[in-house]
């Protein structure tokens, strides 16, 4: 057995450095899934939603963008400029750019295919009047569990990055519809599926895609849209593991980052080469404990801080202008704000600021936004009267110390989305369908109007906004209103 010694180690040798560099997968061919053109055209609407909460990736639209919006709407709500019925359970919101709208979509049986079969897709559409411009799909069979799409396409406009709920990153041509490049990250990289399938949406940023991998090896990969080429690879020492939080850029103390939350910490990843800045671990119990105690007392930059997520993470990180970090998570996890720095030695150092507590503040799935200085979210640490009536009241949020100056106890809106254009909120009631107008103001809940847009239940999704017009989805319906003027 001695005599083996040195192969095997050879062998693990070769194996880590294949799953570092990539092996192909059934799902990564060049043949695989195909393209259905359609009736529809770009529409000449130059604005855009590229991605998954907007260009900035705050869910904000700026005041100046925002000339025109309609802070009043009549009786029966915004007019309906458009509409999609029939779309599988899904909770995938749109990106837009150069007049196509980009979702994904699921056929659970592959009607009129050959061969027939489950497929996922990619869909494009006009956003002129909702016709399909193309569709890709592929075979995959995806139980329903809590819908099937979860996650928003990324585009530039000439490429569309999608990331499928079994983990795998797909390239696409936004014209045709054509797949370029494909990266199935469980095989590539070793990344583990997560419970309710993947839900990170792809960042586009300075000309790369940004995924977060949680691999055995690698943290976080940058891609050339155009070909797929993994242009560098962050090293994942601290274990972290895939969940649903997507990756957000920041720029603390001079040095462009990207900021990533999982199950077993948060970490910022330098934009020019994928090293590891600065990075925060929640303090470990059971048999992983030595392990991360090990890691975090040899790194540099590893600190071990008292909060921690719990089963799932889903809201993205909040980045203040000050370097500050605000997190929260569902399952009682709290919130949590942290205070990066950066030395003058290029060196970061992250601190835990302060936690809140399960019942001071809580937000199970969607991100806060931020608007003059002050948070806004729904808040899940107040139980409603009945247990068993929904959940989820809108609050505001002091982010220096955590304290909540609102709480409106008048309206629930459960998992619903939301998003700010100029200093107006549009908020989607999650258990309803119904969409919200709110005056985001520090004083208090102002309502401006109400209207039910999508109908039915579970209406999650993300929404997005270009030039006086917001879309919203439905489990199964997709909307296109006129809430204000080009």
């Amino acid at each position: 057995m001695t005599g083996m010694l040195p192969t095997l180690a050879v062998l693990l040798a070769v194996a880590a450095t294949a799953v570092a560099q990539g092996r192909p997968s059934e799902f990564t061919g060049q043949d695989v899934g195909e393209v259905t053109a359609g009736p529809g055209a770009p529409s000449a609407d130059g604005g855009a939603w590229p991605q998954f909460r907007g260009a900035r990736r705050d869910a904000t639209v700026p005041a100046a963008e925002a000339q025109g919006l309609l802070r009043q709407w009549p009786a029966g709500g915004p007019k309906v400029l458009w509409s999609i019925d029939g779309l599988y359970m899904g909770y995938s919101g749109p990106a837009v750019h150069g007049g196509r709208v980009f979702f994904h979509d699921y056929d659970d049986e592959g009607r009129g295919l050959t061969p027939p079969g489950p497929r996922w897709m990619v869909r494009c559409v006009s956003l002129a009047d909702g016709r399909e411009i193309w569709r890709w799909s592929y075979r995959r069979q995806i139980r329903v569990n809590h819908a099937v799409t979860r996650t928003v396409p990324a585009t530039d406009g000439t490429h569309v990055i999608s990331f499928d709920p079994k983990a795998v990153l797909h390239g696409l041509d936004a014209a045709t519809g054509r797949r370029l490049w494909a990266i199935d990250l469980p095989a590539q990289y070793g990344a583990r599926i997560p419970p309710w399938y993947n839900g990170q949406c792809p960042l586009l940023d300075e000309g790369r895609a940004i995924i977060g991998v949680g691999g055995r090896q690698t943290l976080m990969i940058a891609v050339d849209p155009a070909t797929g080429k993994v242009l560098w690879e962050a090293p994942n020492g601290a274990g972290h593991a895939l969940s649903h939080s997507s990756v957000v850029p920041a720029v603390i103390g001079g040095r462009r980052q990207y900021v990533w939350c999982t199950l077993t910490g948060i970490v910022g990843v330098a934009a020019d080469d994928g090293s590891i800045l600065w990075e925060a671990l929640w303090r470990p119990g059971g048999g992983g404990a030595a392990a991360v105690q090990a890691y975090a007392a040899r790194s540099p930059h590893a600190t071990i801080v008292d909060w921690q997520t719990n089963t799932a993470v889903a809201p993205s990180p909040v980045v203040l202008e000050d370097g500050r970090i605000f997190m929260t998570a569902g399952y009682k996890a709290g919130a949590a704000m942290f205070a990066v720095q950066g030395g003058p030695d290029g060196r970061f150092a992250v601190k835990l600021d302060y936690t809140l507590a399960h019942d001071q503040f809580n937000s199970d799935c969607q991100t806060p936004i931020v608007h003059d200085g002050r948070l806004y979210s729904v808040d899940f640490s107040v139980p409603p009267p009945v247990p068993s009536d929904p959940k989820g009241y809108f609050a505001c949020v002091a982010p220096g110390d955590g304290a909540v100056l609102w709480r409106h106890r008048g309206q629930t809106f459960g998992l619903g989305n939301w998003l700010l254009v100029g200093d107006v909120l549009f908020a989607m009631d999650g258990d309803t369908g119904t969409l919200h107008m709110i005056e985001a103001s520090p004083e208090g809940y102002r309502p401006l109007g109400s209207a039910t847009v999508v109908g039915g239940h579970e209406a999650w999704a993300p929404l997005a906004y270009v030039n006086g017009k917001l879309l919203c989805r439905g489990l199964g319906r997709m909307v296109c209103l006129e809430v204000g003027r080009p």
